[in-house]
């Protein structure tokens, strides 16, 4: 038996029992109907955007530390359909100043967003990536139960508050007490077997067994697709990059190790900053280095 649509106009989710009195109500109007070739058209896509919904797979993790690059290696799988700008959908609040984490997601953003973004035919299930998921993951999996897979994408913390974004270069795009607090957030979950920690070290030092790891998770085969990267991914431009996309690199992983200047007091900084070394030590990336 098919699963009930999920209809959502915007903070108001139907229940169950209406979305099948709706559900009947639309396929016996449309039925004798004879839909002119542009109304068919948009009829299937509505109902390819219906099904991405329903098993999404969300990405989320402290800004620059790597969401956009994995949403892009995900859109190499043909059966996924990678959002190319974020959406706030899941945390429409989240970058405000004390921000509202109590309201509900914001649904048109989504559906706009994908009204204006190519589909592929093959695409089943959608990736939606907006780094302040991170905050909202308790939510996440409360509304999807277990029909949601998340990514929560990690990096060290002293190269993510050196690294700068292409849309304002001349400062720093994550502070400290950002970091800590994101990644935090996202360790919340950790243990949530629908979630699954991903480092963005792992992403680019070991490429292909990191996204074996990760179609395992989401419940999706491994596909050759992932191995021509850039070439076969869907997105092929985002905001955090500067022009397209690149073939993998690890040459970003420890540049913190030979800061100088400015980029160093940036390092001081986070290493002072409450909370900072002791989620470092959890995450691993105080393995291996000396003892101060």
């Amino acid at each position: 038996m098919a699963r009930p649509w999920r209809f959502v106009y915007a903070d108001t989710v139907l229940s169950a029992r209406a979305q099948r009195r709706l559900q009947y109500e639309l396929e016996r109007l449309a039925a004798p109907v004879r839909l002119a070739p542009s109304a068919l058209r948009r009829w299937r896509e509505f109902s390819q955007m219906r099904r991405l919904l329903e098993r999404p797979i969300i990405i989320g993790g402290c800004g620059r530390s790597g969401t956009s690059l994995l949403v892009a290696c995900l859109s190499c799988h043909p059966r996924l359909c990678g959002l190319e700008q974020e959406t706030c959908t899941f945390c429409r609040d989240a970058y405000a100043e004390g921000p509202d984490l109590s309201l509900g997601f914001h649904w048109h953003r989504l559906w706009d967003r994908m009204l204006t973004q190519p589909i592929p035919p093959t695409a089943v299930r959608l990736c939606e990536k907006t780094p302040k998921n991170v905050v909202t993951f308790p939510r996440i999996l409360e509304h999807y139960g277990d029909d949601v897979r998340i990514l929560h994408v990690v990096r060290d913390g002293r190269d993510v508050v050196m690294s700068r974004h292409p849309l304002d270069p001349t400062k720093p795009w994550v502070s400290p007490e950002r970091w800590v607090g994101d990644v935090r957030a996202g360790l919340r979950v950790d243990a949530d077997p629908r979630v699954l920690r991903v480092k963005y070290e792992d992403l680019v030092g070991s490429y292909l067994p990191t996204m074996r790891r990760i179609c395992e998770h989401i419940d999706e085969a491994y596909v050759s697709d992932f191995e021509s990267f850039p070439e076969s991914a869907q997105i092929q431009t985002h905001l955090a990059w500067e022009g397209k996309a690149k073939a993998m690199t690890s040459s970003s992983v420890g540049k913190w190790k030979r800061a100088t200047g400015d980029a160093l007091r940036l390092v001081e900084a986070l290493m002072n900053t409450p909370g900072a070394h002791e989620l470092l030590g959890e995450l691993g990336y105080l393995d291996n280095e000396p003892t101060p």
